[in-house]
């Protein structure tokens, strides 16, 4: 984890680094490129990718590989990814953030 780093597209948080660990415990991994933000993460039930908020959605490989950009939002929040249970579909909350002090 490196606490110098900052991702400016999420206000209020200096790092938003994505980890994974196994279930019984160890070291976590940093499963992501660096400049991308992890916030929310959340695995379809097939358990091959992650998706994840933060900005814009991402869905990348389990191991962090091979991100995607599912949106693409300059004003809009989206956060809280949720898969449907068959894995079909991806649900999330999405808010305008402000534009130079205004309400977008």
């Amino acid at each position: 984890m490196d606490p110098g780093r900052s991702d400016p597209g999420v206000q209020g948080f200096t790092t938003l680094d994505l980890y994974s660990v196994a279930a019984a415990g160890g070291t976590p991994d940093l499963t992501r490129e660096p400049d991308l933000v992890g916030v929310q993460p959340t695995v379809p039930p097939d358990g091959r990718t992650v998706c994840n908020g933060g900005g814009d959605l991402y869905r990348r490989n389990i191991d962090g590989s091979d991100p995607v950009q599912l949106t693409l939002t300059p004003t809009v929040l989206e956060n809280g990814p949720d898969f449907s249970p068959d894995g079909r579909r991806l649900l999330f909350h999405a808010g305008v953030t402000p534009v130079d002090g205004q309400n977008a």
